[in-house]
């Protein structure tokens, strides 16, 4: 988010208009971080679950490793993303 608060303002306006199904969940500090790692500054949020959780489970997959400079996990499984998306 950017220091200026505009990508603040991005993301209170986006929870605020998205549907009340995905609102509701956003009630903790951690679903907070998620969605704002997941949707970053753009005005809309998924309207419907499965949309929305899609969007977290890349943040959940990939954007954590990602932010540790030099850092590669080996992964745990030969499935892909997709496949392993699917046992959720």
């Amino acid at each position: 988010m950017q220091g200026d608060g505009i990508g603040v303002n991005a993301i209170l306006n986006a929870i605020k208009k998205s549907s009340l199904e995905v609102r509701t969940l956003i009630t903790t500090p951690l679903m907070l971080t998620l969605v704002a790692n997941s949707c970053g500054n753009r005005a809309n949020l998924p309207e419907n679950l499965p949309d929305f959780f899609d969007a977290l489970f890349g943040v959940m997959v990939t954007m954590h490793d990602e932010s540790k400079p030099g850092y590669v996990r080996e992964r745990s499984t030969l499935l892909s993303n997709s496949q392993f998306q699917g046992f959720f």
